[in-house]
């Protein structure tokens, strides 16, 4: 329906910055290519350098896929309770949950799910 100039088409986006209000949310009445647009705006929440996404910084490192920094914040994995983690279908190697039944992290390690 967001590809219709149907004006009761609705969508929500959840932001890392603050452009959007204490809620974080933006909700657009709008169309698809208005939408997209204001896309592009969101991007500048991240910076794009050399294939690598920086979240808090403007220069993420080379070697990473994406680099978070702050001083202020941590990482907040997925959480889950076992019986959702194990039910992940086919889970890739390295995949980390926080598992909310154990109060752990677990990481699949290509066989089994193994605790940190």
């Amino acid at each position: 329906n967001l590809g219709t100039n149907n004006t009761t088409s609705k969508l929500t986006i959840y932001s890392f910055g603050s452009s959007y209000g204490s809620s974080g949310q933006y909700q657009a009445n709008k169309s698809l290519l208005e939408v997209i647009g204001d896309l592009f705006l969101t991007a500048s929440n991240f910076i794009f350098y050399s294939g690598s996404v920086g979240v808090g910084t403007t220069t993420p490192n080379a070697s990473a896929l994406m680099d978070i920094a702050s001083t202020t914040k941590g990482f907040l994995p997925p959480r889950m309770t076992t019986t959702q983690k194990n039910a992940i279908a086919s889970p890739a190697t390295g995949l980390q949950v926080y598992d909310t039944t154990l109060n752990q992290m677990s990481y699949y390690n290509g066989t089994t799910w193994t605790n940190i």
